[in-house]
């Protein structure tokens, strides 16, 4: 029981540090743009709701992945104002593919964790990378950019992999010898 509410409460420092980092940095001047940030603590609070007493419905994840990404569209469209259209935030669908498969693979067995969370921690990433592009925070062209970073692939890879051999428990399978 200690354990969540350790969760729970790093999580709600978490967000609120985020909040006031913002405030601090500039990013938002006030912070009656901010107001949406309720939804999306709803949304979290709905989605840990489920982790955390393990009877509740599935629904729980739904709603709160919902309320989430309705708290992001309302604060992307007040900070960014009139500029924001839908052909600048497609990403966020994609990124919703992406946390709700990981959810969905949280607390599976293995083989099912591994199957829905990877490719949903994946989509997530690579939606967080479309948007930096589509929101112009990274003004260079997208085709340069690539060219340019592309071994990062490599060096992700590695560490991944490097992260997996460290945290691999040794646990032999029946058909390993």
């Amino acid at each position: 029981m200690l354990n969540r509410r350790l969760g729970v409460a790093g999580l709600v420092f978490t967000i609120i540090g985020v909040v006031l980092l913002l405030r601090t940095t500039g990013i938002v001047v006030s912070m009656t743009h901010l107001w949406p940030s309720l939804l999306i603590i709803l949304g979290i609070s709905s989605i840990l709701f489920k982790f955390f007493f393990v009877k509740s419905r599935k629904i729980s994840i739904a709603l709160g992945i919902v309320l989430c990404f309705w708290g992001v569209m309302l604060i992307l469209s007040n900070v960014i104002g009139p500029s924001l259209s839908l052909g600048r935030i497609w990403p966020i669908f994609p990124m919703g593919v992406g946390i709700v498969l990981f959810f969905y693979g949280y607390g599976r067995k293995p083989s099912r964790y591994y199957s829905f969370s990877i490719p949903g921690i994946a989509i997530f990433f690579m939606s967080v990378f479309f948007m930096l592009f589509s929101l112009d925070v990274i003004k260079d062209d997208f085709k340069l950019f690539v060219i340019r970073w592309w071994p990062v692939l490599f060096i992700t890879l590695g560490i991944s992999l490097f992260v997996l051999s460290v945290f691999d428990r040794g646990d032999k399978r029946p058909d390993d010898k």
